[in-house]
């Protein structure tokens, strides 16, 4: 994790201000370092704790070795801001939200559908083969292949912290970074556009208090890093104005290139900051300095993570969207088996009817059960940007809000034409599982919550302030848990004890803390390990035990109808799984492919509606057959395996 700092300090920074413009460059230099790396080492077949650490370690010595000292120590020299105590009160907010949700994504499992389905099955695989290997088939439908041909930038990334546990310990950690650089990077922009500190400052924690924000930080869905990389690529976008350094563009577009490169619908989204930046862009005076090798690299490293995936598919199937084929009128542009048209037929703007109050009634509920109070707020201080300036000082350019308005209107429709942002279903209809697809709208909320602090910055000070604090107290009161009030409790210890050893010189006394900081450390990491692995067994039931101690040497486990796969490589990925559909009608030479395959082990379920009249469900089961059942009882409620006789 800290390999690639010194080499991320000697980047030439965007004329640093403030240390959250440069925390914001090193977060994303960061992020784009080790997927360069997971890339470069996936695509060489070495992919593994061997390959990884001589890269880290080169990165941080020659970060070291870069004459650039003063660069390096910038983000140390800047001074700190002066915060009034309703900032400080943030700040410290900001705190014990992000320590809570680190001790929450280091304990808990990740449960989701679609993680087990197939993100954390291919870094599985990934993890095996030390190689980028592309993901096999999660399912029988049609569309089951496409997910094999999805961008996979941010599960590359994750899958760097799976070498070093061989577990799952640590491998949501890099939500916690994207999590941190869309509240960053908002309130960035906030600021930039004219925002008074303090309304920027409410506005990116009520963004990262949703509970849909705070739901898919110990989850492997990519759509929290697409959009705080959206938000990170629009501050460099405006900084390019206000900036003289060539960097704010090259930072653009490394974001631009992370945004596409995390998933398919994020062309969508780089293509407004492509945008973005050339309309700041042409407002700009031309930079003081001549692009340097730095900013060229950082620009090729975007264009690397950028194309990758896109590049591979169209090597190997003759079309970069994987099977989604494109066509003007009768004439196919890219080859495909998926039609757009079935896709469309899955869209909020497809399902939703706006003349049917059932409608409202399951939109307004899902809107309310992801987003709560803070989204609430967020929309009402929007909506008094129509409200006269009651100060003059700062006000935002009227060309950038009109951009942000645009973009505004331009990301919601983004969210709304999305495939899967309505239904999931055959046929589709809209229901309560549209809730969970509000992670699409990232983007959106980004925007919506920097045209916030706006509005918020354009009402009088008192009767905002007396808002601002009663909102924020229901925000926090909502969320209070008892991992919450230990976090506090931890982030309160750690000030004073800050206190303590800055009122004590004696350099002896920064040593004894050091070290107790480094027994707490380890403390800590092996409670919260042998917690995780507590709520491992509860949430995945016993079937990894049972896999774990049933396989026998050289045996593979296969499966069928089964949306955890995942769970079936074992905690720490020992298990060779394979997914073994049957040709409808002919079971023995299903049969002789299990054995070819060799396939000890078969495991099936939780059983869908729609899979439990399929053949393979009554081979399984038929009185004298090729199988028997070793664990579980109903496949239609959990796992259930069988033992090939």
């Amino acid at each position: 994790m800290v390999g690639p700092l010194p080499f991320c300090l000697t980047l030439p920074p965007i004329e640093p201000r403030s240390a959250a413009r440069v925390l914001l460059a090193v977060l994303v230099t960061w992020c784009l370092f080790q997927a360069c790396v997971g890339l470069a080492l996936g695509a060489a077949g070495w992919l593994s704790l061997g390959g990884v650490l001589p890269c880290e370690a080169t990165a941080f010595f020659l970060g070291l070795a870069v004459p650039a000292a003063r660069r390096r120590l910038a983000l140390f020299r800047i001074p700190p801001p002066r915060f009034i105590w309703p900032e400080h009160a943030l700040v410290f907010a900001f705190g014990v939200l992000g320590l809570t949700l680190l001790i929450r994504l280091a304990t808990t499992p990740i449960t989701d559908h679609d993680s087990l389905a197939y993100h954390l099955p291919a870094m599985a695989r990934w993890y095996q083969a030390h190689a980028l290997v592309t993901p096999g088939p999660v399912g029988a439908s049609r569309y089951a292949a496409q997910v094999g041909r999805y961008p996979f930038d941010w599960e590359v990334l994750c899958t760097l912290f799976l070498l070093p546990f061989r577990e799952d310990f640590l491998v949501a950690f890099p939500n916690l970074i994207a999590w941190l650089i869309f509240g960053l990077a908002t309130y960035l922009v906030a600021v930039e556009l004219g925002a008074q500190r303090i309304h920027a400052l409410t506005a990116a924690f009520l963004l990262l208090a949703m509970p849909i924000t705070r739901k898919h930080v110990d989850t492997m869905h990519v759509d929290l890093p697409l959009g705080a990389f959206f938000m990170a690529g629009l501050y460099f976008a405006f900084a390019c104005e206000t900036t003289r350094s060539p960097a704010a563009v090259a930072f653009c577009l490394a974001a631009v290139g992370m945004v596409a490169g995390i998933k398919i619908p994020g062309l969508i989204y780089a293509a407004l900051l492509l945008a973005a930046l050339t309309i700041v862009r042409m407002r700009a005076p031309r930079p003081a300095r001549a692009i340097d090798g730095t900013t060229v690299t950082l620009a090729a490293a975007g264009l690397l993570v950028g194309a990758f995936w896109y590049g591979r598919n169209l090597a190997e199937v003759g079309n970069p969207l994987g099977f989604v084929r494109v066509a003007v009128g009768r004439f196919d542009l890219l080859p495909g088996f998926i039609e757009p048209a079935w896709l469309r037929r899955t869209s909020l703007a497809s399902v939703l009817d706006p003349t049917s109050a059932r409608h409202w009634r399951i939109l307004a509920g899902a809107v309310w059960e992801q987003l709560r109070l803070p989204f609430v707020i967020l929309v009402a201080f929007a909506l008094a940007l129509v409200v006269p300036r009651a100060r003059a000082e700062g006000p935002a350019r009227s060309s950038h809000l009109r951009i942000l308005l645009g973009l505004a209107a331009l990301t919601a429709a983004a969210y709304c034409t999305t495939p899967f942002s309505g239904a999931n279903g055959a046929p589709p209809g809209l229901s309560a599982w549209t809730g969970q697809a509000f992670r699409y709208a990232f983007p959106f909320l980004g925007v919506l919550a920097v045209l916030s602090a706006l509005g918020a910055s354009r009402l009088p000070a008192r009767g905002v302030g007396v808002g601002i604090v009663l909102g924020l107290a229901a925000v926090v009161a909502a969320m209070t848990s008892a991992v919450m009030a230990c976090a506090a409790t931890i982030a309160l210890a750690g000030i004073a004890s800050v206190a303590a050893v800055r009122r004590t010189p004696h350099p002896m006394t920064s040593t004894v803390a050091c070290g107790l900081l480094c027994v707490a450390v380890a403390a800590g990491t092996f409670w919260m390990r042998a917690r995780r692995d507590v709520e491992r067994a509860r949430a995945y039931g016993g079937a990894p035990e049972f896999i774990a101690t049933h396989l026998r040497p050289g045996e593979t486990v296969g499966y069928i109808f089964s949306p955890r796969s995942y769970v079936f490589y074992g905690k720490h990925f020992t298990n060779r799984v394979v997914y073994v559909p049957a040709q409808a009608g002919n079971p023995e030479g299903w049969i002789d492919e299990l054995r070819g395959r060799r396939v000890g082990l078969l495991a099936v379920g939780p059983v869908r509606e729609e899979w439990r009249n399929r053949s393979e469900i009554a081979w399984l089961s038929a009185p004298g057959g090729h199988f028997v059942r070793v664990f579980g009882t109903d496949p239609r409620s959990g796992p259930v395996v069988y033992r090939l006789r």
